[in-house]
């Protein structure tokens, strides 16, 4: 990206915030395809190949924060200054059960090769390699004023692989015999957020819960599907079982003439 285009979307930013002084977003270095046809994104040194396959270990050894690491990708598609997306991070569902600090999530991404890092003067032009060379630590220091961050190639792939709507029909699709269960719910946990009992007791006498479970030889309890109904994030925990954005959209469009 060339100065000119980051100061206008730091212009952009600024407009919409009302707000000149918010920072930036975390990300790492980046060696884009701006205008190249055919030429690989490289990021920290790895292929786009190399980053896809860190970032699928990220969220599969992760997935109690799979849903945290996903909407920071999704968010970052267009570059973002850091305080906007920490501020973001600190208003999902899922964070208020998380350990870490939202810089841990957007540089554990960074280091993965799902996000690029820009750095920016104090008028907002790009730091480049060369305006650092020779300089001490100190002067670098002093010499980078803010950060932005953006999606690499790597992390819109992982998006789209991770898309919840796609992971919602998955879910619909794969047993038929629990499809009209699962919409159930979802339209139990659209209006509020609904504790455990609450599930409990409208899933009484339901057909699906008098299957038994293959795996464990037990009859099929609540839990069961509102964990594959979070894994889906058709639903989220927030005080208690809420619906999705996504998981609204999909009753929606079920709801339509065209459906």
């Amino acid at each position: 990206m060339t100065e000119s285009g980051i100061g206008e979307f730091l212009s952009e930013e600024a407009l919409e915030r009302g707000d000149e002084d918010v920072a930036l977003d975390a990300c790492d270095e980046r060696v884009d395809v701006a205008s190249g046809e055919g030429t690989a994104e490289v990021v920290n040194g790895l292929t786009r190949e190399e980053c896809r396959e860190r970032l699928e270990n990220i969220f599969k050894r992760h997935a109690a924060h799979r849903e945290i690491f996903y909407q920071i990708l999704v968010f970052c598609q267009e570059m973002r200054l850091l305080p906007n997306i920490e501020e973001g991070i600190a208003t999902y569902p899922e964070f208020k059960h998380a350990a870490q600090s939202p810089y841990h999530f957007i540089r554990t991404l960074e280091e993965a090769g799902g996000l690029t890092r820009i750095e920016l003067d104090e008028k907002e032009d790009e730091v480049t390699p060369e305006r650092k060379e020779g300089l001490g630590e100190d002067a670098i220091d002093e010499l980078v004023h803010d950060y932005v961050f953006e999606t690499t190639d790597a992390g819109r792939e992982t998006v789209k692989a991770h898309d919840p709507v796609r992971r919602i029909l998955e879910l619909l699709d794969d047993l038929p015999a629990r499809k009209d269960t699962y919409i159930e719910l979802m339209d139990f946990c659209k209006e509020s957020p609904r504790a455990y009992t609450e599930v409990g007791r409208f899933l009484e006498g339901h057909d699906a819960l008098k299957h038994v479970d293959v795996a464990s030889g037990q009859v099929l309890q609540p839990s069961v599907f509102l964990d594959k109904l979070e894994s889906a994030h058709a639903i989220v925990w927030d005080g208690g079982w809420i619906l999705t954005e996504e998981g609204r959209g999909y009753l929606v469009a079920l709801e339509s003439p065209a459906a």
